[in-house]
């Protein structure tokens, strides 16, 4: 099945990982402490499923909607169109509605 060539390769990812500084590998354990539980935090890390879900799958499918969606789109041709700035980098942004000929495909 695709969930069990995922997870295969996923294992892999794990098993052939880069090394990586101490500092680093600290870091992103004690980040993933506060999502995962103890036990199957290493493997998490690296997103290897454990479990095959069609419940959770059905959930997750059913938060993707089209009402739901948030787009960014980085351009230097709608530098006009940028009214607003970011607070610390000044970067120019703007927010508005999805148009609705995008929302219909």
């Amino acid at each position: 099945s695709i969930f069990q060539e995922v997870a295969a390769l996923q294992k892999l990812r794990f098993d052939f990982r880069d090394k990586t500084t101490a500092y680093n590998y600290v870091t992103s354990l004690a980040s993933a402490m506060q999502h995962y539980p103890d036990q199957d935090l290493l493997l998490a890390l690296y997103h290897v499923p454990q479990e095959w879900d069609p419940a959770c799958v059905q959930e997750m499918l059913g938060q993707m909607i089209v009402e739901k969606v948030h787009m960014m789109w980085a351009s230097k041709k709608h530098v006009e169109e940028a009214v607003e700035s970011e607070p610390i980098y000044k970067t120019k942004y703007s927010l508005g509605p999805i148009p609705a000929e995008w929302m219909a495909c």
